[in-house]
């Protein structure tokens, strides 16, 4: 089954010990975690107060990193002496100047104040300093402090402003954003800042509070013992804030532990893997069997995959990276025993399929193009027959499986993920990776499939080859038939009920697979019979696979998308329904109750850094947080004051509406209340006092306490807040009041634009399953109640019958149905809900979800931003594979390069690089145009916005000019704060009004209640319209890692003062924008790239035309120079290539006919050679026997007296002379026979053994035969490998013979299996020969010994020549000879 080498030997025995060493290293770290296991158990309290130690310096490190930051561009401002200079001339644009200068700005805040503590100039977040603070910088102080305000929380350095004597003109307040309030995670903010760095380097949650204005860790318990406190000091050294570090826990720790070292377990374990992997490789190829190699690389690449998800390999490690990727919170399946339960696994599963998908069809080629035995007997024919037949439909059920699977597993990838496919914020799709994921992973899915049914084809073609040789283009295109058999099959299947067979890919989408790898198949083959060493893996493959991937990956992914859409359109139509009462109302009923056992909502009240922002603090840590409705938050003093609130829509829940009512209607119920309280309190003999506390308390309770205004569609409630340690006490007190409100109408669920602002998008959105945004309709009988799109819901009407009438016997009340409006088609999901109304009679409401169908445009633009994506991914190829070039050049390891890079490969990039250059340039140039064209035409609207906001807020303010203005800004005449009335609030623009650098009113406030934006104007607007005067400004913000534009336009009186700044952002539409963008940009590269899609086509057409002549030509030239004249060109080409086939094939015609006359020649004068040469030699053995007969006659005629003797010794010399002469005669006659061959299947073990027992050394030399020979059969012919082995071992023996004439000698025989040729080795330690020698060993007549005609290694030379038997001599003078004979094996057994 195996034919091992010794160097194979060797390597196994390497192997073995390595394993054996990792085998000791893995006990003897289970050994060593043992260890430290138990010594943790120990010496817990020695180990915890180390490690405690070594946590406290790093987390104050880590402080003190961020403070030194700060500290460090603080005096790089102060050592500015240009901005000092401004300050000390209180020159604000002198100031500002200088403040651009500097490097590194865009991370810090800076503010700037003049002796009279008035802000001289300002970039970045405002810090709202003390004025205490502020005096005692101007006194000359530098020190450093922390703050919370809203999310955020600065690290602040104060500093004096000096001038060149020493005296202070101003104080600088330079900040920086050192941490976020946990608590708000949205999809803009990532894990950083301070605690995010404790918490990944330790895995423990740290808490901060700074002097009095305790932070979000206020109210921490440090009684039971549960945190460790630090101190943490300034930059002038006095302490100014505390580090609650929690204790370690010794489980928690010696999990930890034994985690690194499981860590360390598994690399072992992982390089132990590795070992497995390249002994399966080392012995799938010494395999004799094609399938054996593939069952040998699948058994240990399943047995790998399981093994490393046994160990956690590599999901641990990308997880301590910080990676979700291994995390099921974007996928989970049960697909493949745990190989699919998140998107890291299925990606590391699809990585190996490819790699073992491209060795199936290397091994497929290599069984492609091997010999296979004929079958001459009848039954031999009918085994092939059924082992054929076996294969087809072995290979045939393959390819229907995996063509099932890979729908099944694209199926699981869009409905079990939470991952939007239709993301059109961006071309790549990179700021949403698990998308990015998914789409190599299906790209590695697909290329697996046409792999293995090009495997599955090659293989078929293989066994039906002898079949097909009658017809001459079956012949050629025996891959298809495969093809063919499985297209059949596949349109058969579609006639089966799906209950039966469901394929999860459509009929359509499945032939299109199979047609397009029959193409790639027949491709395949066709470079197969041109091509003598084809490699597979180039890049010319690799350009034909994405290809086809881009063709046929969109279609499967659209199709499965848009049928799935169907069932979340159900889903969100019901979802919408079912948006009831008693949900909301439970909603607001458990926030209440979490909220009055926080303790934090105390310490929000006493600080005031902190009641600004407390009413989105409250709802960030709600539940509303995490549910699509219009909620609102609002904190009212004891005086029922707003103190604080948070709305995420204002103008779908009007704050005012919300106030007035719940007042109204809490003040009624506890009337109420109190009617009943004291109508039960007659019969009490001691009436109690009425506390307002108890109820509202009891109010909460019950349902009741929960408030709904039908007319306005909402529900509220009201608490009030009390002091924590006196609440159950009779001392308890009122501090304030907090009103919950939430919105049920159905038109705002699922289309809340602001509220995605706010939203953490981890979990499962149906929006993200829906092609286009809905649009939500409730109709109360045949009215409209509520619409996020009236035209259309006033289109839905007329269908609103027809629904119930398809429904009204049927138990489930909704169905899919389709309809029109402006001429485009809407699909649409209704649901009937019945509820009783306040009467107690019956109702009916009808809830519709429709999204525009929209086939055409939207599977455009997905088959082009999918073909983007895999250009980037060939470019990417691209480049690495030219880095690999360019490394292989400059260590000249041109030798080892894995893929070929033929003529016809460098044909190919060229035509694509002088064809695909241009073009790409060209869609270069047109994104940069568009991205311009874009970005004017916003910048344009954003200016004709503000010229419409300033003449509405001119007429809104209007202020009376006074003369001789000075000031830049004026005050207002009037309040500011509703500037903006509620037809600009409910629109989708932003609008702002500064006056000075504040923020005087707002169309979305809660941006700025949420700490989202500054309600100060951006430093860099302010200075290009107040100081410079510019009448337009924009630039780009942030929000963490979200990006939009804001544009400002100054406002001027009549007599040309500034009196203030308007503003308009694209935040709630920048999404939008960017949508807009990529489909511009999508639609404009994917025809360019298209264009290349084609050109590669062409390309490839051309450099197949031009290289196939060509090509032809090599491998004529190469039998040409194996001796191969017999051999022709074809071509119809007429041009240069043609008349270069034709010159070869006038140039085979003239060595034919000159290889003719020469062979005549040589036949002539090798008869003259062979006459004289047989003159010569039989003239050599005459001249003794002349002399010997006239010494004979001379002896007789003279009566010599030992005449007898003479006659003996006459005689032997005579005879001796004949027999000389008989074995002249019999090499000649051996040499110039032409022989008949009896080729047949020979047991070389037994020739070998017959061989050496013919030979007789007299008993000097010592012949050994290995006993271990390979028992191989070779076809060849008996008595010829006979005579061809004895002429050689008889050389042998006469070389060591001549070297070791008393004994001592030795040859040893040896057979050997080597890369498909069965070799004997005959080796001895005679006297050798030079290499001038070893060059004419096999030329006529040459020899080393005085007698012997030279024929001997001719004639041996010969017969292995007709065997097609290949013979190697090496050898050394004085150290012997190794002849190695290689006979070619006969495969079939």
């Amino acid at each position: 089954m195996f034919d091992f080498s010794q160097n194979d030997i060797r390597k196994f025995k390497i192997l073995g010990l390595l394993s054996l060493l990792l085998v000791f290293l893995l006990l003897s770290v289970y050994g060593v975690r043992y260890y430290f296991s138990k010594a943790i158990m120990d010496d817990w309290a020695g180990i915890s107060a180390e490690k405690k130690s070594e946590i406290h310096a790093e987390c104050i490190n880590q402080f003190y990193s961020y403070q030194n930051l700060v500290s460090q561009f603080s005096y790089q401002l102060q050592r500015n002496k240009k901005l000092s200079s401004a300050v000390s001339q209180q020159n604000t644009r002198k100031a500002f100047d200088a403040l651009f200068e500097t490097e590194g700005l865009s991370d810090f805040n800076v503010e700037i104040y003049n002796t009279r503590l008035e802000l001289l100039l300002f970039n970045g977040r405002q810090v709202f300093p003390e004025i205490s603070e502020l005096k005692r910088a101007l006194e000359g102080e530098r020190f450093s402090t922390a703050k919370v305000s809203g999310i955020y929380t600065y690290l602040i350095v104060f500093d004096p402003v000096k001038n060149e004597t020493g005296g202070v003109d101003g104080v600088m307040v330079t900040s920086a954003i050192i941490d976020i309030n946990p608590e708000v995670q949205t999809r803009f903010f990532g894990n950083s800042g301070l605690r995010s760095d404790i918490f990944n380097k330790f895995h423990i949650e740290v808490l901060f509070s700074f002097d009095s204005l305790s932070n979000f860790t206020s109210g921490i318990d440090t009684s039971g013992g549960e945190f460790s406190i630090a101190s943490l000091k300034n930059v002038n050294g006095r302490v100014f804030g505390k580090i609650y570090i929690p204790n370690l826990d010794q489980s928690s720790y010696l999990l930890n532990v034994i985690g690194k070292f499981n860590g360390v377990i598994g690399f072992i374990v992982f390089i132990f893997n590795v070992l497995l992997i390249y002994w399966a490789l080392i012995a799938s190829m010494r395999a004799r069997y094609h399938t054996l190699r593939v069952l040998i690389v699948g058994a240990t690449l399943l047995l790998s995959r399981f093994l490393w998800l046994s160990m956690g390999f590599p999901a641990e490690l990308f997880n301590e990276m910080g990676s979700e990727i291994f995390s099921p919170i974007h996928y989970a399946s049960g697909i493949g025993f745990g190989m699919a339960k998140s998107l890291g696994e299925l990606s590391v599963t699809s990585v190996i399929l490819v790699l073992y998908s491209i060795f199936i069809v290397v091994t497929a080629i290599k069984f492609f193009r091997s010999e296979m035995k004929k079958q001459n007997e009848v039954s031999e024919q009918a085994v092939y027959r059924l082992k054929t037949a076996a294969v087809v439909l072995f290979s045939l059920a393959i390819s229907i499986a995996a063509l099932s699977y890979y729908g099944t597993i694209i199926h699981s990838l869009i409905f079990d993920s939470t991952v939007k496919f239709v993301d059109k914020s961006d071309i790549f799709s990179f700021n949403q990776p698990e998308l990015v994921v998914v789409r190599l992973l299906i790209l590695f899915l697909s290329v697996s499939l046409i792999l293995i049914l090009l495997a599955c084809s090659l293989i078929s073609a293989k066994y039906l080859n002898p079949y097909l040789s009658a017809n001459k283009f079956l012949r050629k295109n025996s891959t298809l038939v495969l093809i063919l058999l499985v297209f059949l099959v596949n349109i058969a299947i579609s006639f089966i009920p799906e209950q039966l067979v469901d394929f999860s890919l459509k009929l359509n989408l499945r032939l299109i697979i199979v047609a397009l790898s029959g193409f790639f198949a027949l491709y395949i083959q066709r470079q197969l019979s041109i091509v003598r060493d084809y490699r597979f893996v180039n890049i010319v493959n690799l350009s034909l696979l994405l290809l086809l991937c881009a063709i046929f990956i969109p279609a499967v992914l659209l199709n499965k998308i848009t049928s799935l859409e169907n069932k979340y359109l159900e889903k969100a139509a019901k979802e919408v329904s079912q948006q009831s009462s008693d949900k909301i109302a439970f909603l607001i009923s458990t926030t209440l109750e979490d909220l009055s056992d926080d303790p934090r909502i105390e310490d929000y009240i006493k600080d005031k850094d902190k009641t600004g922002k407390m009413a989105f603090s409250i709802w960030s840590g709600s539940k509303f947080y995490d549910e699509d409705l219009n909620s609102a938050v609002f904190v009212l003093d004891t005086a029922k004051n707003l103190v604080s609130d948070f709305n995420i829509n204002p103008a779908e829940l009007n704050s005012d509406s919300v106030l007035s009512f719940t007042l109204r209607a809490a003040n009624e119920k506890k009337k109420e209340s109190s009617v009943d309280e004291n109508a039960e309190s007659v019969t009490e003999e001691e009436p109690e006092t009425l506390d307002i506390t108890e109820v509202m308390n009891s109010m909460m309770s019950e349902e009741s306490g929960v408030l709904q205004n039908k007319e306005m569609k909402f529900y509220s409630a009201i608490m009030p807040l009390q002091i924590t340690d006196l609440k159950n006490s009779r001392f308890n007190k009122v501090i304030g009041y907090i009103v919950v409100a939430a919105g049920y109408d159905a038109k705002n669920f699922l289309t809340q634009s602001n509220l995605g602002i706010f939203k953490n998008f981890t979990r499962d959105n149906i929006l993200n399953k829906l092609t286009s945004n809905p649009v939500i309709s409730e109709f109360s009988e045949s009215e409209i109640v509520g619409s996020s799109n009236k035209d259309i819901s006033k289109t839905l009407l007329k269908s609103l019958d027809a629904f119930r009438e398809s429904v009204k016997d049927k138990i489930d009340k909704s169905s899919l149905r389709y309809d029109e409006f402006e001429n485009e088609i809407y699909k649409s999901y209704y649901v009937l809900s019945e509820y009783k109304t306040a009467g107690n009679t019956n109702a009916q409401k009808i809830y519709v979800v429709s999204i525009k169908v929209n086939d055409f445009s939207l599977s455009t633009f997905f088959f082009f931003r999918y073909l983007l994506f895999l250009v980037l991914i060939y470019l990417i190829f691209l480049v690495v594979y030219m880095i690999y070039k360019g490394f292989s050049y400059l260590l000249d390891t041109e030798s080892v390069r894995f893929v070929k890079f033929g003529f016809r490969e460098k044909l190919f990039v060229s035509f694509l690089l002088a064809s695909v250059f241009p073009i790409v340039i060209l869609a270069i140039y047109t994104r940069e145009f568009v991205n311009d064209k874009n970005e004017e035409f916003y910048k344009n609207q954003l200016i004709s916005d503000l010229r419409i906001v300033d003449q509405y807020v001119k007429s809104k303010t209007s202020p009376e000019p006074r003369k001789n203005e000075r000031s830049n800004f004026k005050e207002p005449q009037k309040e500011l704060s509703n500037l903006f009335d509620y037809g600009l609030s409910e629109s989708d623009k932003n609008f702002n009004y500064y006056v000075k650098n504040k923020l005087a009113a707002t169309t979305s406030e809660q941006l700025y209640k949420s700490d989202l934006l500054d309600t100060r104007i951006s430093g860099n607007a302010y200075y290009n319209l107040a100081l410079l005067k510019k009448d337009y400004f924009s630039e780009n913000q942030q929000i963490g890692d979200f990006t939009f534009i804001v544009g400002y336009k100054p406002i001027y009186d009549n007599l040309n003062n500034l009196v203030g700044i308007i503003s308009t952002q694209t935040v709630f539409n920048q999404s939008e924008i960017n949508q807009e963008l990529t489909e511009s940009l999508v639609y404009i590269l994917g025809p360019y790239f298209s264009a290349v899609i084609l050109l590669i086509f062409i390309v490839n057409f051309l450099s197949y035309r031009i290289s196939n002549p060509i090509l032809k030509l090599q491998k004529a030239t190469e039998q040409l120079s194996r001796g191969n004249i017999d051999v022709q060109v074809k071509s119809n080409s007429k041009d240069e290539i043609g008349e270069l086939v034709t010159s070869f094939n006038r140039m085979i015609k003239e060595l034919q006919r000159s290889r003719a006359e020469l062979k005549k020649a040589e036949r002539e004068g090798a008869w003259r050679d062979i006459a004289r040469q047989v003159a010569h030699e039989i003239k050599n053995p005459l001249t003794p026997m002349k002399l010997a007969m006239q010494h004979l006659y001379y002896a007789y005629t003279h009566g010599s007296n030992d005449f007898k003797a003479i006659i003996q010794t006459t005689n032997k010399l005579i005879i001796d002379q004949v027999e000389t002469l008989n074995r002249i005669a019999t090499e000649f006659s051996n040499f110039a026979k032409l022989p008949s061959r009896n080729y047949e299947l020979l047991n070389m073990n037994s020739i070998l053994t017959d061989v050496v027992s013919l030979m007789d050394t007299k008993g000097n030399i010592k012949i050994s035969l290995d006993e271990n020979l390979n028992r191989e059969l070779v076809m060849g012919d008996k008595d010829e490998i006979k005579r061809a082995l004895i002429n050689i071992i008889k050389n042998s023996v006469q070389a060591t013979d001549e070297k070791y004439e008393f004994g001592g000698g030795e040859i040893e025989v040896q057979s050997l299996r080597n890369n498909g040729y069965y070799s004997v080795k005959i080796r001895d330690n005679g006297i050798g020969m030079d290499y001038e020698t070893q060059q004419k060993l096999f030329e006529p007549y040459f020899s080393t010994k005085s007698s012997g005609m030279g024929l001997g290694l001719v004639i041996t030379k010969k017969i292995l020549d007709d065997m097609k038997a290949k013979i190697r001599v090496n050898s050394d003078p004085g150290s012997g000879t190794e002849v190695e004979i290689s006979f070619k094996m006969n495969n079939e057994k």
